[in-house]
């Protein structure tokens, strides 16, 4: 079974067995499984496989077979041959979630680009598009800023030929990471780019993401830093 606790218990209600249950969905370090939750994998599953260590850790403790190998999202990340990146720029990756916030945080990472190109004019930026975000809606939240690309199903495309990401996204930046690329982060809107769930995954992350409290000119100044560090 692969998914939350609620799928856990369909699964076990339609099969009646203990299952061997792969669940990405939390972490200590950023949404920690409630006691109830514990309880319910303790006596449902044969073996649960999680994608940090201190979780797994702390679900043993708790008397769960619980193990660490890997984080399952990081498998089979090929790059798509789908975008093709100017030559001779330098290419900041951007990721904007890939729910319904997605076009509000655009807009709050266009205030970003415009002020970053003023410093750094031959920049240029591929948004990776979400499948479940409507490509022409995200373009209009910014549709007054040149050098940007927006590419759909090409998103190891566009991090690999980026320097490094903009990311307001979970899933999508821990793959980002996972390819060794720094990403800096800033609150979003909705319930996924909260200070303390961007804080938690920063941590999760060892610090490959920076978090940036200030906002604009704290991100201008971390992606400055970034852009100088790699002497570009």
């Amino acid at each position: 079974m692969v998914g939350d606790i609620p799928l856990l218990l369909l699964g076990f209600f339609a099969f009646r067995n203990k299952m061997w249950f792969l669940t990405p969905c939390k972490s200590n370090y950023i949404s920690p499984y409630l006691f109830l939750e514990k309880k319910i994998m303790k006596n449902l599953t044969t073996m649960v496989f999680i994608h940090d260590e201190p979780t797994a850790k702390d679900l043993q403790n708790f008397g769960i077979n619980a193990v660490f190998l890997g984080n399952p999202m990081m498998d089979e990340l090929e790059k798509e041959n789908l975008y093709e990146p100017p030559k001779d720029k330098t290419i900041i990756g951007i990721f904007p979630g890939s729910r319904r916030e997605a076009y509000k945080n655009m807009e709050k990472i266009g205030v970003v680009i415009k002020m970053i190109k003023n410093a750094y004019p031959d920049l240029h930026f591929v948004v990776a598009v979400s499948n479940a975000v409507n490509r022409n809606r995200l373009k209009k939240s910014i549709s007054d800023i040149n050098s940007i690309d927006f590419v759909k199903g090409a998103s190891v495309d566009a991090v690999s030929s980026s320097t490094l990401v903009i990311s307001l996204s979970g899933t999508a930046s821990e793959q980002t990471v996972g390819l060794g690329i720094q990403i800096v982060s800033f609150v979003g809107n909705g319930s996924r780019t909260t200070r303390n769930r961007l804080k938690g995954q920063e941590r999760l992350l060892g610090g490959c993401l920076k978090f940036v409290h200030d906002f604009p000119e704290g991100v201008i100044k971390e992606i400055k830093n970034l852009l100088f560090n790699e002497k570009l």
